[in-house]
């Protein structure tokens, strides 16, 4: 009756640390009789009909500190508050719906399968229902592990829809010393210590959450514990009616608000307050929170609220928790927020010639539902009751998976898997598992790229396929980058790949949180080219307005040419390079017809030199 699993929104999988030596000793049925001895009886843990716990809770990584307080009723009801300084969230089970209130007091329910998987795992473990047999759920004896010195013998608990359970039992206590459970959202990994007696009962009064995976270290330890009291049930509800932090200024939508699309980015206009100027935002479904740059932060003095860590498109890192006063979106007004800082104009600048703010996340897109008309680069807002489909789009089903939409995909007919939606990416990629897993490695065309996001860089072999489906919609010849590791968000498990806006722009997109749901729309775009670069030079803007190589794709006309990473770029056909507009103009000649003729000026170690590039297709 003790929930034990902690679901913070940038806590996002657990690695388990399992590694069996050799078969236990005694039967299952003889290892659950002393545990449930050494638990204080069949018959007393069957008589706690309610748990109800405060605790402490600490990120060992960062040291950001904070309280927890749970509820939990037969057979599996619970409620959960979590306080960390600004970051504070309520979440719970009523039975049928996993609910949550998330740190800006919205509300969202998880339907994701792996979610409803852990559900059901978490219920059996947290209530010791395992030790009563049922059709409900498996028990077999599956070895003998060592856990931090302590010989334990291991049970692997296979529930009916639920995901998969390992439980080590000390053989000198008989008491639970980890609990594993491996299902499609991710794997957690818990150790306990310190049991103590309450109602007859043994109670674990220290956890260890290990997050292998990002680095992570999560240590909870009881400060009380209750049982048998008695309970209102509806607290296990949801609540009827989330806070309401924002206002349409005319109506109940915002419609047609023209966005910049730079380097396959969206970049919408935003006004925070406290800045007397507007700043672009990156609009991202892949982002859990709305970010600052921290440089904004600083001078809107924002105040600190901890240190939180999560994984980006580049890897880990850790973010700064604040509070924001207000911002605006044309046609939307918001109240206070809570979101992060992270110094993110310095890397997006690079490559866009905007003074960049932040990234509108997953918070601020839930409130809506959001239609991306690519072609027209035009955004409208709806409040989700007053929203209508027009009638000609594609609906498919994409429940949330750590609040991303996820989609069922195929790729060249044969390899399905689930795929992020994500349009803080510019790029689509595949999962290094799933390349493992379905032996794309060899054969065809790769190219080597860097990819960038949050957390650091990271290289990708290029790499074009046949045949791409979401649900019924085709997409033929695409591009996927193959990553060479499970960094960043390659760590989550249950995902096979993401979906960016290179594929995205063949269409009109609206994303409908309330539902769960994507509806697509091909427009003009859908049916060309997914790549159409000729040069494999790509650029980044430096300090003064400079362009430089930031990278070259080996096998490319510009590695041909005689291209090197850090060549300056002084001018383009006879051009001085200050007088184009922007990195996309520049972009752009180099997306130019077959066999045209690029002449470069540029500067390496000092001194000038010319290069001729000859545009070609090459992947």
């Amino acid at each position: 009756m003790q929930r034990t699993t902690v679901h913070i929104i940038l806590v996002i999988t657990l690695s388990a640390s399992l590694s069996c030596a050799q078969r236990p000793a005694d039967p299952v049925e003889r290892l659950l009789e002393k545990h449930a001895d050494a638990m204080g009886g069949l018959e007393v843990i069957r008589s706690i009909n309610t748990v109800v716990s405060t605790s402490g809770i600490e990120f060992s990584d960062t040291g950001m500190r904070g309280t927890i307080t749970t509820h939990s009723m037969r057979p599996c009801l619970s409620f959960m508050e979590i306080s960390l300084g600004y970051f504070n969230i309520r979440q719970g089970f009523d039975g049928v719906r996993i609910w949550m209130v998330d740190q800006n007091n919205m509300l969202q329910f998880r339907r994701d399968p792996g979610s409803r998987e852990h559900q059901v795992s978490s219920c059996l473990m947290d209530n010791y229902d395992y030790l009563f047999p049922s059709p409900d759920f498996k028990i077999t004896a599956a070895c003998t592990d060592t856990i931090d010195g302590a010989i334990c013998e291991v049970l692997e608990i296979v529930p009916v829809n639920g995901a998969v359970c390992s439980l080590s039992i000390d053989t000198e206590t008989y008491l639970a010393r980890s609990a594993v459970i491996t299902g499609s959202a991710g794997t957690i990994d818990m150790i306990f210590d310190d049991y103590r007696p309450v109602a007859g009962v043994m109670f674990p009064f220290h956890t260890l959450i290990r997050n292998v995976s990002i680095n992570q270290t999560i240590e909870i330890w009881k400060q009380s514990i209750a049982v048998n009291t008695e309970l209102d049930p509806a607290i296990f509800l949801p609540p009827a009616i989330a806070r309401r932090d924002y206002r349409f200024t005319d109506g109940s939508s915002s419609e047609n608000i023209p966005f910049r699309y730079l380097h396959r980015h969206l970049y919408l206009p935003v006004t925070l307050d406290g800045v007397g100027r507007e700043l672009m935002f990156l609009l991202d479904s892949g982002a859990g929170m709305t970010l600052i740059d921290s440089v904004i932060a600083a001078e809107l003095e924002l105040p600190h609220g901890g240190t939180i860590p999560g994984a980006g498109a580049g890897g880990t890192t850790d973010f700064h928790l604040s509070r924001i006063p207000g911002f605006s979106v044309e046609g939307i007004e918001f109240d206070a927020q809570i979101v992060i800082t992270y110094p993110i104009a310095g890397m997006l600048e690079r490559f866009v010639d905007l003074e960049i703010g932040g990234v509108l996340g997953y918070d601020f897109l839930s409130r809506f539902v959001t239609r991306i008309d690519y072609e027209n680069r035009a955004i409208s807002f709806f409040e989700p009751d007053s929203f209508s489909p027009a009638g000609a789009e594609t609906s498919l089903d994409a429940p949330l998976m750590r609040n991303i939409f996820s989609l069922g995909c195929r790729l060249d007919s044969i390899h399905t898997g689930t795929f992020l939606l994500d349009t803080g990416a510019n790029s689509s990629m595949l999962q290094k598992s799933f390349i493992d897993r379905n032996e794309l490695t060899g054969g065809g065309t790769g190219l080597l790229v860097n990819l960038m996001g949050t957390g650091g860089e990271e290289r990708a072999d290029l790499r074009r396929f046949g045949l791409f489906e979401l649900g019924d919609i085709g997409i033929d010849k695409p591009v996927f980058a193959l990553p060479e590791t499970n960094r960043g968000i390659g760590v989550f498990d249950g995902m096979d790949g993401i979906v960016g806006n290179d594929i995205l722009e063949q269409f009109t997109v609206t994303l409908d949180y309330q539902n769960q749901r994507c509806l697509f729309e091909a427009n003009g775009n859908f049916g060309r080219s997914l790549y159409t670069d000729r040069s494999g030079l790509q650029l980044i803007r430096g300090r003064g307005g400079t362009v430089s190589a930031y990278n070259i794709i080996p096998g490319s006309p510009a590695d041909e040419a005689g291209l090197i990473e850090g060549d300056r770029i002084l001018g383009m056909n006879g051009k001085d390079i200050a007088e184009f507009e922007n990195l996309d103009e520049i972009t752009g000649l180099l997306q130019g017809e077959e066999d045209t003729t690029i002449d470069l000026e540029v500067m390496r170690n000092g001194g000038r030199r010319q290069v001729r590039l000859v545009l070609r297709s090459y992947l």
